[in-house]
């Protein structure tokens, strides 16, 4: 008898899970997860510096988005950011939102790892950080161009000196600028530096 109902218990549970499989009636669905790695470069110029680099578990696509946000819990900052591949999908325009902590700031409580007493060191940090992360996680982009408040050419006022990216010249990380300001246009650059 024992033996019986054992077997009768099983097959009810069987037929149980076949009819939630049969019904349609799935358990709740997660976006596939993949692996890549998030870059902190606080080089503020120097081409020697080494960015940080920090294991980074992602949903869904690669994309600047899903960088910026990735980067945005990383170090509580706001990479508000939208983005477009462009020039047969060998570039990415990113533009930046005007809500975002370039423009706005760091936050009222700062990670102690990032944080920033001046907004120079700031923007470039938030500036080289979005880019070499996308180059080393999106291989097949070769050019990131910065624009600002929906397109426009990014202005950061802000800066000592203010500076401005045009919207026809890609970003090439803060060593190319610092090697650059006050006339230096005629010394020589690394572009490996440059590029990440």
């Amino acid at each position: 008898m024992k033996k019986t109902l054992a077997i009768l218990m099983a097959a009810a549970l069987l037929l149980g899970f076949a009819a939630c499989n049969l019904g349609g009636s799935r358990g709740p669905e997660f976006p596939e997860q993949a692996a890549g790695i998030l870059l902190a470069d606080s080089s503020q110029g120097d081409p020697t510096h080494v960015p940080s680099e920090y294991p980074w578990i992602y949903p869904g696509e690669m994309s600047a988005e899903n960088i910026a946000m990735g980067l945005s819990e990383l170090t509580g900052l706001r990479f508000d950011v939208s983005a477009e591949l462009t020039n047969g999908a060998n570039s990415i325009a990113v533009d930046w939102n005007l809500g975002s902590s370039l423009f706005t700031g760091p936050p009222e409580q700062q990670i102690d790892m990032f944080r920033f007493f001046d907004y120079d060191s700031l923007a470039w940090f938030m500036l080289d950080s979005l880019y070499r992360t996308i180059l080393r996680n999106m291989p097949e982009i070769e050019a990131v161009y910065y624009t600002m408040g929906g397109g426009s050419e990014l202005v950061l006022q802000n800066l000592s000196p203010p500076m401005g990216f045009t919207l026809d010249t890609p970003y090439m990380g803060s060593a190319f600028y610092f090697a650059h300001m006050g006339n230096r246009g005629d010394e020589p650059i690394d572009t490996a530096d440059a590029q990440g």
